[in-house]
């Protein structure tokens, strides 16, 4: 086993070094037994459980737990739950591990998602060919050769904690063969303390290793410390202190990153966030910089050991996390989410300090085989799936597939243009799960463009989806249609005609004379006043023609009327006038293309209704002098009063609501007018939003 509790079990007892103390009972009331002969450590608290002394209930389930006698030490711990003497998160830490290694569970069992699980590598893992019956861990591949750190060997002293002897850095060729440490490296980096783990510089001229204190701390116990020699000129010089040297406080795990020539660590000084902490120092060539925590998104209340970095550039280390699956469990950083390790790289035993031979292989450490402090090195192949992704484009409001949108992309993987299929799919690329983030242009006619930035892919049987909405634009517009004094059907009293928009039109526009001779205007401005009407009757055009083809695409529209007369004559005269207006127009709606519109206003999909205002409206500085015609009827100012005013939008198809006809009205409601000063800024821009996509039809 590689780990054991200082104060609360916390800290990491591979690489401890003995403290020799000839009769453990004299320390039997400390938190501290790392050192001590375990055996003799348990007897002294089960003599003290059979005297009746439970106060020591919790240390002794906590020896059980170091001995990795789990099912002993999960009663034990359930006892001294019962008696409160579980108070540490350690303790619990402990107590939850110990239950997962025997299948159970116990009241501190905790599921914050701290992890995630979705890490979906395929994973072969088997035994190193050249284990030992002692401890072998901590594995370093450089250079074709594999340096482990173990306790085999009968010449070194014994460790009286473990039973096993000291620690030293053994090295092996063609996995299997043991070979003896290579020239390359310093002389007598063995001691007669522990040694190991150790680190090497790609180049070969920074080497670190993890020894221990000859001093022991101000608890008795001698911590580890850092060890590092440069290479220059091809000569070693001698060993030099890593900058954390105290007696205090333990540093171990040394991992050098080549590509940043930075050494990843881990240590339990104070000023951390609790057990032992991963931290970082940069090597500039002949000194170390500061060292700097890895901070809190790696880093917990619990240990972080054994770091590395993998050849994908991703930190990988161990945790005794309580949400671990029962002991030390591999953890990779990928994209701010931390990922345990999949089986069966992570057991609920010790799985830990991992070494890449190549890209997707390498080596690790678990005691899955027996326990206790027997760990054994496995090798591992990982298999990383690729997937096939999509984009899926759909209308923001209805979720329904767009078909033919324009989706430009760009990301590491991939980049390039697709238009989206029948079913709104588009695909992107095959590749790893692992995704960098999209950049996505998104573009369809009647849609908003839109940009967006994104990795959120969701996973859809064997595939990777990402979701794309576009929010639809609905078209309006407003225009006006204008008419002659009286028309259509002068002199009638009654609401209706038979005549088209066209027809008065027409005729309007066959006066112009008149207007030229009579009006108190001048020809110029009844030029451009008359252009507004061929312009009017433009508009008209171009809407039927619009609505056709969009009603046809099952497109639903409403249209708002709103008609007026100038005020010549009574003000129930012109009411009636205003409404055979707006039946004109409505008559060559339904007229268009042999009533191509009609059947469109049946079903429903095409709603209006009109709002007419006879002359209620009516600027009060129009005429309405009958023996004025000049103004009363030829001028501009007059010619606008005699007016319809066509407000069209586009609606939702799942918008019932407005599928109702309109009743007629004297009643302005939210489309309706109120009277302005009628000048060409009525006809907005908004009305031409077909008229240059859409060709003209004559009539």
């Amino acid at each position: 086993m590689r780990t054991i509790q200082r104060k609360s079990y916390l800290l990491l007892l591979t690489l401890l070094c003995p403290v020799l103390i000839a009769n453990a009972q004299y320390r039997t009331a400390t938190d501290n037994i790392i050192g001590l002969d375990l055996k003799q450590v348990e007897r002294v608290y089960q003599r003290a459980l059979q005297r009746g002394d439970s106060s020591l209930t919790v240390k002794y389930a906590e020896a059980l737990f170091v001995k990795s006698e789990f099912q002993r030490a999960f009663e034990m711990y359930q006892r001294a739950d019962a008696l409160g003497q579980i108070e540490t998160i350690y303790q619990k830490r402990d107590f939850q591990h110990a239950a997962l290694r025997i299948g159970k569970q116990s009241p501190y069992a905790e599921n914050t998602g701290y992890f995630s699980n979705e890490l979906d590598w395929i994973v072969d893992v088997n035994t190193f060919c050249a284990n030992s019956p002692q401890e072998d861990f901590a594995p370093f591949y450089w250079r074709d050769i594999l340096f482990v750190t173990s306790s085999r060997g009968e010449d070194n002293q014994q460790y009286l904690f473990t039973g096993n002897p000291f620690l030293n850095v053994h090295a092996f060729i063609h996995d299997c063969i043991s070979a003896n440490l290579p020239d390359a490296l310093p002389r007598h980096i063995n001691t007669p303390n522990h040694d190991g783990p150790i680190a090497i510089s790609e180049d070969g001229n920074l080497f670190v290793i993890t020894r221990n204190h000859l001093k022991e701390s101000s608890d008795g116990i001698k911590n580890l410390y850092l060890d590092y020699y440069v290479r220059e000129a091809n000569r070693w010089g001698d060993s030099k202190r890593f900058p954390l040297f105290d007696t205090e406080f333990s540093v171990q795990h040394p991992f050098y990153s080549d590509p940043d020539s930075t050494l990843y660590f881990s240590s339990n000084k104070e000023g951390g966030y609790g057990g032992f902490d991963l931290y970082k120092a940069k090597w500039n060539g002949t000194s170390w910089e500061e060292p700097v925590n890895l901070g809190p998104e790696i880093n917990s209340p619990y240990d972080e050991v054994f770091p590395a970095i993998s050849p994908d550039g991703d930190l990988i280390y161990s945790t005794n996390h309580i949400e671990t699956n029962g002991g030390l469990d591999l953890v990779v950083v990928q994209n701010d989410t931390r990922y345990l390790l999949p089986e069966p790289f992570n057991t609920n035993h010790d799985d830990f300090s991992i070494a890449f031979k190549d890209s997707r292989s390498g080596y690790f450490a678990s005691n899955r085989s027996f326990q206790g402090f027997t760990d054994d090195l496995f090798t591992f192949n990982i298999h990383i799936p690729e997937y096939d992704f999509f984009v899926e484009v759909l209308d923001e409001q209805t979720r329904q597939p767009l078909e033919n949108v324009l989706v430009v992309y760009a990301a590491e993987p991939a980049e390039g243009e697709l238009f989206s299929s029948e079913q709104g799919m588009g695909f992107l690329h095959t590749g790893r799960k692992e995704m960098h983030e999209y950049a996505f242009s998104i573009s369809k006619d009647g849609y908003e463009s839109k940009s967006i930035n994104s990795n959120d892919f969701i996973k859809r049987d064997s595939t990777f989806v990402l979701t794309l909405l576009l929010k639809e634009i609905f078209p309006e517009g407003q225009f006006i249609v204008y008419f002659d004094n009286d028309r259509p059907d002068p002199r009638s009293t009654r609401p209706v005609t038979n005549l088209s928009y066209e027809q008065t039109f027409q005729s309007f526009m066959a006066r112009r004379d008149d207007y030229y001779n009579k009006s108190i205007n001048t020809r110029e401005e009844l030029d451009t006043f008359f252009q507004e009407v061929q312009q009017g009757m433009e508009e008209l055009t171009q809407l039927s023609q619009f609505l056709e083809e969009e009603l046809q695409k099952n497109r639903h529209y409403t249209i708002t009327f709103t008609s007026h007369a100038s005020p010549l004559a009574s003000s129930n005269y012109n009411l009636a006038l205003s409404k055979r207006r707006f039946a004109s127009v409505e008559n060559f709606l339904k007229s268009w293309e042999e009533g191509a519109l009609s059947q469109f206003i049946n079903l429903g999909l095409l709603n209006y209704g009109n709002n007419p205002f006879g002359d209620s409206l009516a600027s009060p500085n129009v005429s309405a002098d009958s023996r004025d015609l000049a103004r009363s009827v030829y001028s501009i100012e007059a010619a606008r009063e005699r007016r319809v005013t066509i407000s069209w939008r586009r609606i939702r198809s799942d918008d019932n609501s407005l599928f109702q006809k309109t009743p007629e009205t004297n009643e302005a409601h939210d489309l309706t007018e109120t009277h302005v000063d009628q000048k060409t800024s009525e006809q907005t821009d908004k009305g031409h939003i077909f008229s240059e996509s859409k060709k003209k039809k004559t009539r």
